[in-house]
């Protein structure tokens, strides 16, 4: 069995099963936490039983998800927004961490580069809804939004994906 033990809590078996003819036990588990796992063999009639000596740490990435809430797509199909309308970018973080906030970089891009023109926070549940100042928005203007999140004592930090999007003329 996989035993894992997070932040040096009693440990709690995660999978059991049999060992192939290789003598290799694989288990594939999603882990919400950074652990520390370790295999122990209760042992049968013929063999006593053992723990592993070693422990192997299991680091964990939050996992970001986000995109625009309901956008139009033009016939290239990219999202567009009508000038003066506040977009809204939806996203969600896993393991959800309501204490921790989710951190919402909106950029502008310059031709060249793309440059910071706004930030905010919002929980970082479940689902969470960031609205997109339109003050902030040019016509015609492209833009990319994401949700970045810190690391956390459970995980390692992570961020979702660049959502793009334009501002008709």
């Amino acid at each position: 069995a996989w035993v894992q033990m997070p932040d040096g809590q009693k440990g709690v078996r995660v999978a059991s099963g049999t060992v192939n003819r290789r003598g290799v036990f694989s288990v594939r588990r999603p882990l919400w936490r950074i652990s520390w796992l370790w295999a122990q063999w209760n042992g049968d009639r013929d063999a006593h039983n053992c723990i592993a000596t070693e422990y192997q740490k299991v680091d964990v990435r939050a996992a970001v998800e986000g995109r625009m809430k309901r956008p139009r797509k033009d016939d290239r199909g990219i999202p567009t927004y009508a000038p003066g309308a506040s977009p809204r970018y939806v996203s969600s973080v896993v393991p959800p961490h309501p204490v921790d906030p989710l951190e919402i970089h909106v950029e502008e891009n310059r031709g060249t580069s793309w440059a910071p023109i706004q930030q905010g926070i919002v929980a970082a549940g479940k689902r969470s809804v960031f609205k997109i100042s339109a003050g902030l928005l040019g016509r015609g203007g492209q833009y990319r939004v994401r949700g970045v999140t810190q690391a956390h004592n459970d995980h390692l930090a992570g961020h979702s994906s660049w959502s793009y999007f334009e501002v008709r003329r």
